[in-house]
């Protein structure tokens, strides 16, 4: 949205393709959050506490792993992805840029996709919640400063979606 704000449509459409990449690699998050809170669950359910906290820690662990792998993939393969996605020019040159910046806290994320599927295994669904929701507030005041108020246009958006990610 505020990217859009900057009335350059190259720029948004650089993010825009920066965002398809992102929403990949979340989507291998979402499905790991499930399984870890499913599978904790159940755990808890049985009233097996310690397997519980043996299956998260596991998967906690490999959600991290995959973070990295995927990261390092991502990265690699950039140069080649974005023209399949269609992008060309300087709107290539912004997803790579603001990819560069954003990817390396890819593990971070799936980590605390991870811890929140933890917390709604335990039945705490207001704190799961909480993470999601002071991740987005900040991203809500500290994108508009970084792209506005010291003129980093995209490259803020992307360092606003890294710090985003260490707050979550």
């Amino acid at each position: 949205l505020y990217i859009s704000w900057l009335g350059n449509k190259t720029i948004t459409a650089g993010v825009g393709f920066a965002t398809v990449v992102l929403f990949f690699m979340t989507s291998i998050h979402i499905g790991f959050m499930i399984a870890v809170g499913a599978l904790a669950g159940k755990a808890i359910g049985a009233g097996n506490r310690q397997k519980a906290r043996e299956i998260a820690s596991a998967a906690l662990s490999l959600m991290i792993m995959t973070g990295i792998f995927t990261s390092i993939l991502i990265l690699l393969i950039l140069p080649y992805i974005l023209p399949m996605l269609g992008a060309t020019g300087q709107a290539e040159q912004v997803a790579r840029q603001f990819l560069y910046i954003a990817v390396p806290s890819n593990a971070l994320m799936a980590l605390g996709m991870g811890m929140s599927g933890v917390l709604r295994a335990v039945g705490d669904a207001r704190r799961a919640m909480l993470v999601t929701l002071v991740a987005g507030i900040v991203t809500i005041f500290i994108d508009p400063l970084l792209i506005f108020g010291f003129e980093l246009g995209a490259n803020g958006a992307a360092i606003a979606t890294f710090i985003s990610r260490i707050v979550f």
